[in-house]
């Protein structure tokens, strides 16, 4: 009965540490620190103004995340030299994508809201997904009254939906963008 007891007592000690340690990998891939490095001030090689093209955004709904993340490293990879390093998406901002769910439209963002015709336009996530060197964005803070403004109107070529970036600079020398917008 003894060697029993003390084959349980190994066996829940053993567990025990399993899980700890299973735990302890979960909260360090939870919280760690994103690798990805941009090669700038001292560690760029680029001297000169870089131009970046800016892409459009694009529909994400009910692509894998291996689909989603393939998009991602191209966008790197047009620009390689403003990246010092191998790029690796990080766990942090990409790792709750889950394989074919639809995603919020820019339509449904900024003008429908909630309910069936939230994934209506391109995706509002790749506008970043796809514009990896665009560091911050300029986003209105209402929506758009579906009563007071028509559709066509908000397509139309007088307004604007959202603040897209019109110009994205690098200046990768002095360590520093300059992103231009349209405000209509």
């Amino acid at each position: 009965m003894k060697s029993r007891n003390n084959n349980f007592s190994l066996l829940l000690i053993t567990l025990s540490c399993a899980a700890l340690g299973l735990l302890f990998y979960g909260v360090n891939q939870r919280f760690a620190p994103n690798r990805n490095k941009l090669a700038i001030g001292e560690d760029s090689t680029l001297k000169d103004t870089l131009n970046i093209e800016l892409q459009s955004p694009a529909e994400l709904d009910f692509k894998s995340k291996d689909e989603v993340l393939a998009l991602r490293r191209e966008a790197i990879t047009l620009y390689p030299d403003l990246m010092d390093g191998n790029y690796k998406p990080s766990t942090k901002v990409f790792g709750q994508i889950v394989d074919g769910l639809p995603w919020w439209g820019i339509l449904g963002q900024f003008y429908y809201g909630k309910g069936e015709q939230s994934i209506a336009g391109a995706s509002e996530e790749s506008r970043f997904i796809l514009n990896p060197y665009l560091l911050i964005a300029a986003d209105p803070w209402w929506m758009w009254d579906i009563d007071v403004f028509s559709e066509a109107t908000i397509l139309g070529d007088d307004v604007s939906l959202y603040c897209a970036p019109r110009e994205l600079i690098w200046h990768p020398y002095e360590s520093y963008t300059e992103v231009h917008y349209s405000a209509k």
